[in-house]
């Protein structure tokens, strides 16, 4: 896989697009759906105002119970009424699902545009400039060339695919995890002589993990 072709072209996207910014996305939108209406959905919909921040102003289920009943004042179309729709408007699809692989799929096959609910809430907090002169300003493409194993690659961009040109992407997010996260890991190995310094430390969750790998071992462990 030639992975600066794949970064290059989602770039060239992103810019012409202005897809690097989900609310751009959105207001370039003539229908934003949210889709999925279960608990993900009850919790953070709400919670971080989409209705006025992402204008949405549809949602859809594959519950055909759900068919045609409102949810927060919104109606809810079914996935084929939704995919009709995008022949003779520009439809942009959130989803609130946990796992949004298979609907993903769907999504991409019927040339409709969509962002993760998650990806949204992300540039919510972050209060991001929106604006192509920023975008061009992050050295993205130069990143590929300090990484050295295929994995790192991979996932690097394939993310990136995911958040601002998903039909590019080869990978789900779910498709790039990589198994054992921190400490178990091919892309580098530690020793029992290591220092470990944990950004944002939780309760030691993660510490009490690598403690029990290196069984004790480590030379510095700083919690912030």
């Amino acid at each position: 896989m030639d992975y600066k072709k794949q970064l290059e072209a989602t770039l060239e996207y992103a810019v012409e697009y202005r897809s690097f910014s989900k609310l751009n996305m959105a207001e370039n939108a003539d229908i934003v759906c949210a889709y999925g209406l279960g608990r993900f959905f009850q919790e953070a919909f709400l919670q971080w105002d989409f209705l006025n921040k992402m204008h949405v102003n549809m949602v859809c289920d594959s519950d055909e119970k759900k068919w045609g009943k409102e949810f927060e004042g919104l109606r809810c179309v079914s996935p084929k009424e939704l995919f009709e729709m995008n022949l003779s408007k520009q439809v942009l699809v959130i989803t609130f699902i946990g796992n949004p692989t298979e609907i993903n799929k769907v999504l991409k096959k019927n040339n409709i545009l969509y962002v993760s609910a998650n990806d949204c809430i992300f540039e919510m907090i972050c209060n991001m400039d929106r604006s192509t002169v920023w975008f061009r300003k992050n050295n993205v493409l130069e990143v590929l060339g300090w990484l050295e194993d295929d994995e790192s690659k991979r996932v690097y961009v394939n993310v990136l695919c995911n958040r601002i040109a998903p039909h590019l992407s080869q990978y789900d997010y779910n498709e790039l995890y990589s198994q054992g996260e921190y400490f178990e890991t091919d892309a580098f190995k530690l020793d029992n002589n290591e220092s470990y310094i944990d950004c944002g430390a939780y309760n030691g969750d993660t510490i009490e993990k690598m403690l029990d790998i290196y069984r004790g071992g480590g030379r510095t462990c700083i919690c912030i």
